[in-house]
């Protein structure tokens, strides 16, 4: 069995909304140190980062949290191959740049090494055995334990399973979101473990929201979750409204757990921009959905 899925816990918190990111609004570093400050006692020994984060603030933030806090109790994700640039995003997973990148992220971070160091994103100009020869050289110099592909295509996938050892995927998955599920018989297939993001899908499946918000057109949930407009938005509530029927105190938690009650889940990455948020969301381990209020979920959709 793979080793990653022995150790990888059930929840995850994903850290873009408490980066410092321009894409999820108003940012305050003290209630981002005050969920950081929360996640041991509720449970929650797994955290989800990347490079372009804030532009590299999310992980300065850890990096500082690290400093009090022992680095040994979580198991740490970050996410290499798009660039911090104020101005664009740059795709480049080549094995120079990724030198750089990691020696950036352990840095920033306050470690020595990663759990899983994801690729972000494909690099279409860098060819996968490059990159993955440089993963594996990682990995043999102890800087990172779990090699991890993120918003990889099934293609993708199978090409990089034949090139190394591939221990983890992150993808998008959510209720709202089933596109993924293609992915389930590779990750069946090739044991990989599962970390399903964007289960909350932007926050909305907190059922916060009654009426559509007006966002900037930088903030992520405009351009990046699609619930949050028009016919969509509409679609959302009634979903809420399915969840809330599993339970009516907090779809959140439903949401979270319908996620994680597929066998090829292995752990599901919310975000949390307060503590009153991250309790509600770790209470999701208090529970399980039960097969039949799955089916009744999906006969639903």
């Amino acid at each position: 069995m793979n080793e990653l899925k022995q150790i990888l816990p059930k929840i995850a918190l994903g850290t873009w909304p408490i980066s410092g990111a321009r894409e999820w609004g108003i940012f305050e570093e003290n209630e981002a140190k005050k969920v950081l400050s929360s996640l041991l006692e509720n449970n929650i020994t797994c955290i989800d980062t990347a490079a372009i984060y804030g532009l590299g603030r999310g992980e300065t933030l850890l990096g500082k949290f690290f400093k009090n806090t022992p680095r040994s109790k979580f198991i740490l994700t970050s996410k290499c191959g798009l660039i911090p640039n104020p101005r664009a995003v740059k795709f480049d997973l080549s094995a120079k740049s990724l030198q750089k990148q990691i020696e950036d992220s352990l840095r920033r971070l306050n470690t020595d090494y990663l759990d899983i160091y994801f690729l972000h994103w494909p690099d279409k100009k860098t060819p996968l055995e490059e990159t993955l020869f440089q993963m594996e050289k990682f990995r043999q110099e102890g800087k990172i334990r779990f090699v991890g592909l993120s918003n990889f295509s099934e293609d993708l996938i199978r090409q990089a399973a034949k090139i190394t050892q591939i221990d983890c995927l992150q993808n998008e998955f959510s209720f709202l979101n089933q596109s993924n599920k293609n992915l389930f018989p590779l990750i069946k297939k090739f044991d990989f473990a599962f970390m399903a993001y964007g289960v909350l899908n932007g926050g909305i499946l907190s059922g916060k929201y009654r009426q559509a918000p007006n966002l900037a057109k930088t903030d992520v949930r405009s351009f990046f979750y699609h619930s949050y407009k028009g016919e969509n938005f509409l679609k959302a509530q009634k979903n809420i409204a399915l969840l809330k029927e599993i339970c009516p105190a907090s779809p959140a938690q439903a949401a979270i757990n319908f996620v994680l009650s597929f066998e090829e889940v292995s752990c599901a990455i919310f975000g949390a921009k307060n503590t009153k948020q991250l309790i509600e969301n770790a209470g999701a381990l208090t529970w399980k959905i039960t097969e039949r209020q799955r089916e009744f979920l999906c006969s639903k959709q």
